[in-house]
C-alpha cells in the first residue's frame, strides 16, 4: 500500500470485460479507541457509472472518516450514476442513514443517480425499517 493510502487494483471479469476499470482503495482514517478503519474502494464501472464499496462499520466514525471521500464524490461530476456496495458492511447506525441520504439528496440535486447493493443483515434490517428503499434504489444480497 502506498504511503497515501492508494492502492492501485486492477479487476477483470475475464473475456467479457469490457470496460475499463479503475480501483483504488482509500484508508479513511487511523484507528482509534478500538474503532475499526473505514476504508473506500472506488471501481469505475464505465464512463458513466462509478461503485463505492464501503468496509468496515457505517456508524459515527465510519462517517466520520468517509466524509471526505463521499464530498469527493459529490463534487466529481465525471459519473452519472453511483453505486454503494455495502457488502462488507456488517452495521448501520443513524449517522450512516444520514450519510446515505446526505449523499443521495446532493447527487439528485446535480441530476445523478444513486443506487444501494449487497446489502443485507442489520444493514438491511434499519433499511427495510426506515423504508430508504422507498426514495433510494436498495438490492440486497443475492437479489
Amino acid at each position: 500500500q502506498a504511503e497515501d493510502g492508494i492502492r492501485d487494483l486492477r479487476m477483470s471479469r475475464g473475456l467479457g470485460d469490457v470496460y475499463k476499470r479503475q480501483v483504488s482503495t482509500q484508508s479513511t482514517g487511523e484507528k482509534t479507541n478500538g474503532d475499526r478503519v473505514m476504508e473506500l474502494r472506488k471501481l469505475e464501472i464505465n464512463q458513466d457509472k462509478l461503485a463505492i464499496e464501503f468496509f468496515g462499520d457505517l456508524d459515527a466514525s465510519g462517517c466520520r472518516q468517509a466524509q471526505h471521500h463521499i464530498d469527493e464524490v459529490i463534487h466529481d461530476n465525471h459519473h452519472k450514476e453511483v453505486e454503494i456496495n455495502l457488502q462488507h458492511v456488517q452495521f448501520l447506525d443513524s449517522s450512516g442513514i444520514g450519510a446515505i441520504v446526505y449523499l443521495y439528496k446532493r447527487l439528485v440535486e446535480r441530476e445523478r443517480s444513486m443506487s444501494i447493493e449487497n446489502v443485507s443483515g442489520q444493514p438491511l434490517e434499519i433499511m427495510s425499517l426506515l423504508r430508504i428503499n422507498h426514495a433510494i434504489p436498495v438490492n440486497s444480497k443475492g437479489h
